[in-house]
């Protein structure tokens, strides 16, 4: 809004502001309107301010300066506004001044400055941040250069940032202290004594840090080190990943030597941030070895331990080769010539390249897998403990000797007895004439067996289509000098149309498929699923769950607590079964609201819901909801779904005649 179009009052305020010469002038204008502009906090921090200390005198520059850059105030509204931030951020330096000048021990000084310094670089990178934002004003580019390099700035930055490391608050608290006490009147008396101490200190902590690391005798120094400045010089994921390293397994230690390493290579560290630099990169490096070594170590399975091979073996290739590139690059400094020839021709950095670039390469990764696994299990307590084993392991794994594993047959029948022959097993091999043994390092949970060169089932009970259509294992073939290989095979399973399935002494779970198919559960508490088809379940001793499926059923749950389940639509022609020996006392009926709707969406299979007790009718539906119905002269379980309307109920199941049901008998899923 053009000043002519204000109100006089308000134009007559302004153009003081705007007209004034300097800040004295600024000031006068802000005493002469002071009820008009000052207000709440603002009023009583600027009444507040010692004009002698120039607290206000910073009031009325920064004003000025304002409007120098930026042109004339044009409102009172923005004219109140700057004059609020100023006196917002001089009143903050008054404070911090205040505070500084006050402490009387390291302590309160390192307070002090924990206190106030965190806000004060935060009102300046916020300036810098918003003039910086400012397009087409050469003035106010200029002025946001200056800001960036005054002292003011970076020495606030470079505090603030490390305000979290306590030993270097401590240690800045103590030499401001000393600094301020040496001077006439032992007080600061200003921001700009202030800023000059904490440069001249800011250096002092980095000085005593960096010789710590640039005068390590060795590893055990280093270490020492570190754990001295842990603060200055760990943070985020790399204080997390050095914390989490165990030292007894050398990850702390190989850190240690990698930085020292560095320094005797390259000279002495020259500041926190290059120091810094190198020890997250180190931590990096070994935090990925010591991942490794842990997913290797704790694979049980040959896909475990390709996995494991898979997830960090290009990690751990790139680690090393980004160092012998960035170290081979360095022209002029034979010491570090002669290590990246060093690297180059290590166990380590060979065997991780040729791995890395056959990682594609399935059936290599599936052999290499196999062959650590085996390695590893032949080592004390099943374990490497260190990448250099590893490395061996993965050397030798990648040789072919063998070379081959075959089987003559590998699809069987879903239920194949235990005991049965599935195959013959052969080794190719170059030496003719060898002789082998054979043994399963991943037997499919324990499903299958060797015996000889035959492979054999180990348990047909965990041989069901409908649950798994193939399974994998692994073999081990040994020729007579030991030299072995090791191969995945996968068994296929065929569906058996009409199958007969028998459990085991243990909890089974057995599934039919669309033929009209008999299970039992044996001992043990069972899962029995029939599908479709007209199946005969019988659940054996234990507490089994039976789910007729789609079918005319019969179920019988044997001994134990039985549970019923009825999850698909159920039909009087095509899909009613019988239940034999449905026990009051111990069994129980499960209802799928997803069909039986009218029960209620409460309910699931982890969390059943009681059948609402209303629901429940015997010989009939009397009321409206009325929905479940037992009929105590035929036996028969039906759904209504209007209860005593009209509509026809619809059977689910046969039970027994003239059974003591009632409603707790029913739990809905």
């Amino acid at each position: 809004m053009p000043i002519s179009t204000l109100d006089a009052a308000d134009a007559a305020l302004l153009a003081e502001f705007n007209d004034a010469a300097d800040e004295f002038a600024v000031l006068a204008a802000i005493d002469a309107h002071a009820a008009a502009l000052l207000e709440g906090d603002s009023a009583t921090r600027f009444a507040e301010l010692p004009d002698n200390a120039g607290r206000q005198q910073a009031i009325g520059l920064g004003l000025k300066e304002i409007a120098d850059l930026f042109g004339d105030f044009t409102s009172v509204a923005q004219l109140k506004l700057a004059l609020e931030h100023q006196i917002a951020v001089e009143y903050a330096k008054h404070q911090f001044i205040g505070a500084m000048d006050a402490a009387t021990t390291a302590e309160e000084m390192a307070a002090a400055i924990t206190a106030h310094v965190d806000l004060l670089n935060e009102h300046r990178q916020a300036l810098i941040a918003e003039w910086g934002a400012v397009a087409g004003n050469p003035a106010v580019a200029a002025r946001v250069a200056e800001l960036q390099a005054e002292d003011y700035t970076t020495v606030l930055n470079d505090v603030a940032a490390r305000l979290g490391d306590s030993g270097f608050v401590g240690d800045l608290g103590a030499s401001l202290l000393d600094a301020r006490n040496a001077l006439p009147g032992g007080k600061f008396f200003g921001d700009g004594k202030i800023i000059a101490a904490l440069d001249a200190a800011n250096d002092g902590p980095d000085a005593a840090l960096l010789t710590a690391f640039n005068d390590a005798a060795n590893e055990t120094t280093i270490l020492a080190a570190i754990d001295t400045y842990d603060a200055s010089l760990l943070e985020g994921d790399s204080a997390t990943h050095f914390r989490a390293l165990p030292d007894d397994a050398g990850r702390q230690k190989a850190i240690a030597l990698g930085v020292k390493e560095i320094a005797d290579l390259f000279g002495d560290f020259t500041s926190v941030a290059q120091l810094k630099a190198a020890l997250e990169h180190q931590i990096a490096v070994e935090y990925a070895k010591h991942q490794f070594i842990s997913a290797i170590d704790s694979a049980t399975t040959a896909d475990e331990m390709a996995a494991a091979i898979s997830d960090y073996a290009g990690t751990l290739n790139a680690d090393r080769q980004d160092l012998i590139a960035e170290w081979g690059a360095v022209d002029g400094n034979p010491a570090v010539a002669a290590r990246v020839a060093v690297l180059r021709a290590s166990d380590y950095t060979r065997v991780l390249a040729e791995i890395t670039a056959k990682l594609g390469d399935g059936p290599f990764l599936a052999d290499l897998a196999a062959g650590v696994l085996a390695a590893r299990n032949e080592m004390p307590n099943d374990k490497f403990f260190g990448d250099v084993k590893i490395i061996a392991a993965l050397d030798a794994a990648s040789n072919d000797a063998p070379t081959d594993i075959s089987l003559s047959n590998a699809t069987l029948a879903e239920n194949t007895g235990t005991g049965a022959v599935i195959g013959s097993l052969t080794a190719l091999d170059d030496d003719l004439g060898d002789t082998f043994s054979f043994k399963l390092l991943d037997d499919a949970g324990g499903r299958f067996a060797v015996q000889g060169d035959k492979l054999v089932v180990a348990n047909g009970t965990l041989l069901d289509f409908e649950q798994a259509t193939s399974h994998k294992i692994v073999v081990k073939v040994t020729d007579s000098i030991g030299a072995s290989v090791n191969k995945i095979l996968t068994l296929s399973l065929s569906d058996v149309l009409n199958e007969s399935a028998v459990g085991s002494s243990g909890s089974d779970n057995l599934s039919g498929g669309t033929g009209n198919d008999n299970l039992a559960g044996g001992a043990g508490d069972d899962v029995l699923a029939a599908g479709a088809g007209n199946d005969k379940i019988d659940g054996g001793t234990g507490n089994d769950k039976l789910w007729g499926g789609l079918g005319k059923d019969t179920l019988a749950g044997g001994t134990g607590k039985d549970i019923f389940v009825f999850n698909t639509k159920p039909n009087k022609k095509t899909n009613l079964d019988k239940v034999t020996d449905f026990n009051v006392k111990d069994d129980t009926i499960w209802l799928e609201n997803a069909i039986f709707t009218k029960l209620g969406r409460k309910g699931s299979e982890t969390s059943p819901a009681k059948l609402n007790k209303k629901f429940f009718s015997i010989d009939g539906a009397k009321d409206r909801d009325d929905y479940i119905v037992y009929n105590k002269k035929t036996g028969v379980v039906s759904y209504d779904l209007d209860g005593s309307g009209a509509k026809k109920a619809v059977e689910i199941v046969t039970l027994k005649k003239n059974l003591k049901l009632t409603y707790n008998d029913f739990l809905v899923i």
